[in-house]
């Protein structure tokens, strides 16, 4: 059964209240759902960091299958995304770990292996902790608020409703360009706002640890 968490007072996307009421029943067909919403996005977040497009599909695969293993121990109101968030994080800094192991060092001869040990570096950082599990849907909701009418509304039907473009542009009589734009304008304001907060933190955690 799923265990009350009293000290968060967010409201849930009808999304998730789906999910977790199918993860609840040990109804399978959710891994189906999770997959579609949120497979791309995993992959998106793990390839920033491991640079390698099919490990970020199997860490991606593996933090979906994860999350079903563990469906019995989520809160009745937990985040989905910031759930397969923090595990893909925690998998992609695994992966990063055993790298650094298996080639005893990181050599620093080129900007790839540089980069790859700054990304461990980053995820390895417990300030990650806080963000995916607090920080992140609140700093994703202050950007859609932000979002200019039209553009907030296109973009709730895609991300709550879980509505096609095609089936936006009809409910709002616009075009299916129009509702592609919106949605893309809409990613990159959050990836800005994500990127801009990520970098702020891990420089105020840097200046402290001077």
């Amino acid at each position: 059964m799923f265990r009350p968490n009293h000290k968060l007072s967010r409201e849930m996307s009808e999304i998730d209240k789906k999910i977790l009421l199918l993860l609840e029943a040990d109804d399978e067909r959710v891994l189906k759902l999770i997959y579609e919403l949120y497979f791309k996005r995993l992959v998106a977040f793990s390839i920033e960091f491991v640079k390698d497009r099919e490990i970020a599909k199997e860490i991606s695969s593996d933090a979906i299958f994860r999350l079903w293993q563990k469906r019995n121990q989520l809160l009745e109101n937990s985040c989905i995304i910031s759930y397969l968030l923090t595990i893909v994080r925690n998998l992609s800094l695994n992966y990063l770990r055993q790298l650094k192991q298996e080639t005893n060092t990181i050599s620093f001869s080129s900007v790839y292996d540089i980069e790859l040990h700054l990304n461990y570096e980053v995820l390895a950082d417990s300030s990650w902790d806080i963000l995916l599990t607090h920080e992140l849907e609140t700093i994703v909701n202050d950007v859609i608020n932000a979002l200019p009418i039209r553009c907030k509304e296109v973009f709730l039907l895609s991300r709550n409703e879980s509505l096609s473009n095609s089936k936006i542009a009809e409910t709002l009589n616009i075009s299916v360009k129009t509702v592609e734009g919106h949605i893309t304008y809409a990613l990159k304001l959050i990836r800005e706002k994500l990127l801009h907060y990520i970098i702020l933190i891990f420089s105020i955690i840097n200046y402290f640890q001077k």
